[in-house]
């Protein structure tokens, strides 16, 4: 028989940063990177579908009005998730949310190449939305936790400079892919590409503290206002 609760505790609970990456002397810019590559993805996505439009009326033989939801599904749910998501991200971790973020984005990512129809492919823009948004609630929040305040306006600069270069890069990237390989061919990439970016979590630092009591593997039990109270003990572990 299974541990369901060594299972729901490793599903619940958020790991420590490995010891080679925490005494590192640049630690803080190791979480920096990560935390780039999860914004860069975002913004990327929010606009590379823009020169897919044309094959996507082919494909399903939609109007133009139609096939521009496919984009406009995944700003609006980014948009009307990023802040409830960030404020669940004080509840329950921070790296948490961003690693299961990672998850979600790249199950939405393959769907959108399975789509089988325009109204299946913005549900999957949706679903990747909510990924995004859990990347994106919790960028400045890891950095903040992460960086030196001497350092802590550049690595927040950084982060910006990542999700503009990512939504200033879409249109052309996802022109490239489609007239490469098809419609699906952005939506293929995104997922790969976010695979390998998935691997650079555990630079990321835990928003959770030791001594804190909701820190526990029993945090659904702390109210939104205790777990608050006990941020300032979250240093990066």
């Amino acid at each position: 028989m299974p541990d369901w609760r060594r299972i729901r505790s490793g599903l619940t609970t958020e790991p420590a940063r490995p010891a080679a990456i925490r005494d590192h002397p640049n630690a803080h810019w190791f979480a920096v990177g990560t935390v780039c590559i999860g914004a860069f993805m975002g913004q990327l996505d929010a606009s590379i579908v823009t020169l897919a439009f044309p094959a996507l009326e082919q494909e399903f033989r939609a109007s133009i009005g139609a096939v521009t939801w496919v984009g406009l599904t995944y700003l609006l749910v980014l948009v009307a998730l990023v802040t409830a998501v960030g404020r669940l991200a004080d509840m329950v971790g921070r790296k948490l949310l961003y690693t299961y973020g990672f998850a979600v984005f790249i199950v939405g990512s393959a769907l959108c190449g399975f789509a089988p129809n325009l109204v299946m492919l913005d549900v999957f823009r949706g679903l990747q939305a909510i990924g995004a948004a859990m990347l994106q609630a919790n960028s400045v929040a890891i950095i903040y936790l992460a960086m030196p305040p001497d350092n802590l306006g550049r690595g927040i600069g950084i982060q910006g400079a990542a999700q503009a270069l990512g939504l200033a890069l879409g249109p052309t990237v996802g022109g490239l892919l489609v007239a490469a390989g098809g419609w699906a061919s952005w939506a293929w990439r995104s997922a790969g590409s976010s695979s390998r970016a998935r691997e650079t979590w555990p630079a990321a630092p835990s928003s959770t503290g030791g001594g804190s009591p909701c820190s526990s593997r029993r945090w659904w039990r702390c109210s939104p206002g205790s777990r608050w109270a006990t941020t300032p003990a979250g240093l990066p572990r």
